[in-house]
């Protein structure tokens, strides 16, 4: 390790594991599966210059955006309160 590592260098496999993964997964998904932080991975994945995908989930995925204000948080929370 160089001078102020704390963890070991990163492998050829992790690398290529990074570069497989990055771009569908999470860095803590990653992260977990390669036991590093997720910060870790994140400024690796930097390095690297590895990129997210970007774009609009497939058909199928649900997922909600809010423009956030009182109004709509107080909604939200009736909404929450329904399910309990």
């Amino acid at each position: 390790m160089k001078k102020g590592q704390t963890s070991p260098p990163w492998s050829g496999e992790e690398l290529r594991f990074m570069r497989e993964n990055y771009a569908e997964h999470t860095a803590a998904w990653i992260g977990r599966r390669l036991g590093r932080t997720t910060q870790a991975v994140l400024r690796q994945a930097q390095r690297q210059g590895l990129l997210k995908k970007r774009g609009r989930p497939p058909k199928g995925d649900v997922y909600v955006r809010f423009k956030r204000n009182k109004e709509n948080n107080k909604q939200i929370k009736q909404k929450s309160n329904e399910f309990k």
